[in-house]
């Protein structure tokens, strides 16, 4: 189980025994003495011990960055002061499993298309290296002319034959050159950027950027945090860093006194029917209500778009590969008919 799946039950469980009337302590003693993960149970003992020591527990909370980021480490923190920290553990352990759910769904949509573009490499390889070659010799002794799709095989056959070290070392050379890369905050909030405008992908992954964002400003202006502070711990939560500096320049402008709606307008990250349901929740007190539906409302959105994406995605990729068998069956058997029946005329 991984770790936001652990923290996700964790939070849950402790949800339950705060509401069944058990003291915070004790509660995360029968937790220890349940989680059977050995770490999460060191942890959970960690924060026994601090808690007992005079801590409060979103405190004790803070000192394991590692399993706690600093946004529910600071909703934490708002529901101890506000006494909601039973409200704001559940909200915590329901937004983890929505978002388990989503990305649970994201990646078995996403599978499939991988799956099948791995099938075809190996299926190009496969032919590459053992049925091309068998033609390999025939077609350089005829005195044919050979179309450009032969030429073109029996060129990548040869290339992937005799360089295959070299091939598979430029390969780890670009993936290593591409981490690197990647390491520059710009170019990665330039590719985060095309994520959002890629034409297939860029709608799912701009819908999943509004849902999260959503639900994190929702949530923490439900905990009592204002609307700035706010701002700042949705932008630090955020995995996509151009809508982090997006929300960076909303939250200045807010700060400035400026408002929600002409930012955020003018940014183009939320679409105009959330900024709308924004500017009416401000107008009338419920803009943390709004935010939580507009998330709502988008992930029945997502999901049904990840259906559609997926039923037209399976037969679009059936048709790729049988459409590579074709093509390197048509390339290889046609210019052999064409030797075979040159060959009969001459013994003619």
């Amino acid at each position: 189980m991984n770790r936001k799946k652990l923290i996700t039950s964790f939070y849950r469980q402790l949800t339950n025994l705060l509401k069944a009337g058990f003291p915070l302590v004790r509660s995360l003693k029968i937790l220890a003495e349940r989680v059977s993960e050995r770490r999460l149970r060191d942890v959970i003992n960690g924060l026994v011990e601090h808690v007992e020591r005079g801590n409060t527990f979103w405190e004790a909370l803070a000192r394991e960055p590692r399993y706690f980021p600093n946004l529910q480490v600071q909703l934490v923190c708002a529901g101890e002061n506000s006494g909601n920290l039973v409200k704001v553990l559940e909200q915590l352990a329901t937004m983890g499993q929505r978002d388990i759910a989503m990305r649970h769904r994201l990646r078995s949509t996403l599978a499939y298309p991988v799956l099948v573009l791995l099938v075809a490499t190996l299926l190009i390889s496969f032919l590459a290296t053992t049925i091309v070659p068998i033609f390999a010799p025939l077609f350089e002794d005829a005195r044919i002319d050979l179309p450009w799709s032969t030429r073109f095989l029996l060129s990548a056959s040869e290339l992937i034959r005799g360089h295959w070290v070299a091939l598979l070392l430029g390969i780890t050379l670009v993936v290593l050159a591409g981490r690197f890369v990647m390491a520059i905050r710009a170019v990665r909030e330039f590719i985060d950027l095309m994520k959002l405008r890629i034409t297939v992908l860029g709608p799912l992954t701009k819908e999943r950027v509004v849902i999260q964002t959503c639900n994190t400003l929702g949530m923490l202006l439900r905990s009592g945090i204002n609307l700035i502070r706010a701002l700042e711990l949705t932008r630090d939560a955020s995995a996509n860093l151009f809508v982090a500096r997006v929300l960076k320049q909303v939250g200045e402008e807010v700060n400035a006194g400026r408002g929600l709606e002409t930012p955020l307008r003018q940014m183009h990250i939320l679409p105009p029917l959330v900024v709308d349901m924004i500017v009416t929740g401000q107008e009338t007190g419920s803009l943390d209500d709004n935010l939580l539906h507009a998330a709502e409302m988008y992930e029945d959105e997502l999901e049904n778009k990840l259906r559609i994406f997926q039923g037209m995605a399976e037969p679009l990729l059936t048709l790729v590969i049988g459409g590579i068998v074709v093509f390197v069956a048509l390339s290889l058997f046609l210019p052999y008919f064409q030797l075979l029946e040159t060959m009969s005329s001459s013994a003619e």
